[in-house]
């Protein structure tokens, strides 16, 4: 997605991305001071599939597309509404495998919620130096295919 897109669009997905980050690092910190079993773990049951047994809230997975969905939802309103419903999806099947509990998923879209929320609110504070990344990465991104372009031309004159 960042090779493809405009200039803002592939902001768009820096912005999402930087995002995802930051509400998995809000549930790590989360698991710092609260610790809840897996349902595996406290139930004995079997899982469809294995995991570590680890914290059990908030989902990690769920966090991750859903802030991601929601990320994007707030910048194209389109593409996040399918996006979201991945994501909560991806909720679903973290309970339907017996890797969450109901509370882990809704705990996860709370977590989404308020990070989307703040980071908006704080984005137009690194608008200027992520365009310059976004700038930087375009150039690199472009001497990378003109030199790919200029290398496959001379095999072909070659033949």
């Amino acid at each position: 997605m960042l090779v493809l897109g405009n200039h803002k669009f592939k902001k768009h997905v820096f912005f999402s991305g930087v995002t995802g980050i930051a509400a998995l690092i809000v549930n790590f910190a989360i698991t710092l001071f609260h610790y809840e079993e897996r349902p595996f773990v406290a139930h004995k049951v079997d899982t469809l599939i294995p995991h570590s047994a680890d914290a059990s809230f908030p989902s990690d997975h769920t966090t991750g597309a859903l802030a991601l969905s929601l990320a994007i939802r707030s910048r194209n309103k389109r593409l996040g509404n399918i996006l979201l419903v991945f994501g909560l999806l991806t909720g679903f099947s973290r309970i339907w495998v017996g890797h969450h509990y109901p509370f882990d998923v809704l705990g996860s879209l709370v977590v989404s919620i308020v990070v989307v929320f703040i980071m908006n609110k704080l984005w137009k504070f690194f608008d200027s130096p992520i365009d310059r990344i976004v700038t930087f990465y375009e150039t690199i991104v472009g001497k990378i295919f003109r030199r790919k372009t200029k290398d496959q031309g001379s095999d072909l004159s070659n033949s």
